[in-house]
């Protein structure tokens, strides 16, 4: 078998399957068709071809053998020594994971991951398997993209998508926000009209209640709900939690996914999943950081166990990220489509009463978390894990 850079196998019309070589000529990319196979040998066509529909590289194969050509790049990323080679690994074809399915990685092994790309995308229902015609009615856009004309970087959205003017913003003392530096996190918003902005919300007062959620925040900017950041050198984009849950312990603005990236790198042969909220009740003059711990079956919260994680936080990330408790848990909410839900428990711990949304999969398991708003009696209960 041959090899081969940007190879694709496309069907056009109702025509046939082709395979081609992509090239760039004049700016502007083509494919090339190939008669025979990858396998028994291919030779070039010179016909050029519009691709409308794009298809698995090879039809069926038991197993997948690939050599990385990037190696060199990795390793001086990782710093770690030059292979005399390249690796070779195998990818099976069963070897699939699907949405929101947990991947389980030795902790010894977390520091030699190598995220591939991340593309986001905001979804506006469930769907599956959409053709052309109908996936502009179910994908409302995304703001951080993959870019494949740019290099690789571990975690995070390539780059920003075109189209959209994105910035990201801290709150100021006139409601106009402040651009953040690249680096600093903050308020994902657009600052200009974009192509696929809402007009406004079907319904009585659609037009109050679309200020409400989206331009209240900030004055004449669209504030989308996230805490973001951008990297000053790659310029990627990196989600770090919805900006209504971010934690705010002594001023200091931080993303959930912070805390999380460290249990599950550190921890995940004991903590089976994790929550990290922060609690202001009326008396309270600041913010203190809770973390909750869903342990696995055959393991328990200790406080052996609640001190490495503070220690690992704290060397991770900074003495300002501890949380100041840590308590067991039986159950972490979840939407319908497993998306771990950070609000609800955040207001209930913090005595405000909320109504449960429709979206919850497991909404009877906030009960559990009201008892947290007497926070000072749990952790005398707990003798402060």
């Amino acid at each position: 078998m041959a090899a081969f850079q940007n190879l694709v196998r496309f069907a056009v019309g109702d025509r046939a399957h082709y395979r081609g070589l992509i090239e760039a000529v004049d700016g502007k990319y083509k494919v090339q068709r190939f008669d025979g196979t990858p396998f028994d040998g291919v030779v070039k066509t010179n016909e050029e071809h519009e691709v409308e529909t794009l298809l698995s590289p090879i039809e069926n194969t038991p197993n997948v053998i690939c050599i990385g050509l990037n190696y060199k790049a990795h390793a001086q990323q990782s710093k770690l020594p030059v292979p005399t080679y390249p690796p070779v690994f195998t990818k099976p074809a069963d070897a699939l994971a699907g949405p929101f399915e947990k991947i389980e990685i030795h902790p010894d092994a977390q520091p030699l991951l190598d995220y591939e790309g991340e593309l986001t995308v905001i979804i506006r229902q469930r769907c599956q398997k959409r053709d052309g015609g109908g996936s502009t009615s179910d994908i409302a856009g995304c703001f951080g993209t993959g870019n494949f004309l740019l290099p690789v970087h571990v975690g995070g959205c390539a780059g920003l998508a075109l189209g959209i003017p994105v910035e990201v913003y801290e709150p100021s003392v006139d409601s106009k926000g402040v651009p953040d530096a690249d680096g600093e996190a903050g308020d994902l918003v657009a600052t200009a009209a974009f192509p696929n902005m809402p007009v406004s919300f079907w319904g009585q007062d659609g037009n109050k209640r679309y200020h409400k959620a989206y331009f209240a925040e900030f004055d004449g900017v669209w504030t989308h709900g996230d805490f973001v950041s951008i990297h000053p050198i790659t310029k990627q984009l990196f989600f770090q939690g919805r900006a209504d849950g971010v934690l705010n312990p002594s001023g200091v603005r931080f993303g959930s996914s912070e805390i999380y990236q460290v249990i599950e790198s550190v921890f995940s042969n004991e903590v089976e999943d994790s929550l990290c909220v922060g609690q202001r009740r009326p008396s309270d003059n600041d913010e203190r950081v809770i973390l909750f711990l869903k342990m696995k079956p055959n393991a328990a919260l200790s406080t052996e166990l609640a001190r490495r994680v503070r220690a690992a936080i704290r060397k991770r990330l900074s003495a300002r990220h501890v949380p100041s408790y840590v308590f067991p848990t039986p159950e972490i909410p979840v939407t319908v489509n497993f998306q771990k839900v950070e609000l609800p428990v955040k207001k209930i711990i913090s005595g405000i009463h909320i109504q449960p949304s429709s979206t919850l999969a497991n909404p009877e398991c906030l009960d559990y978390y009201a008892q947290y708003f007497d926070i000072e009696k749990m952790a005398a209960g707990e003798s402060k894990l």
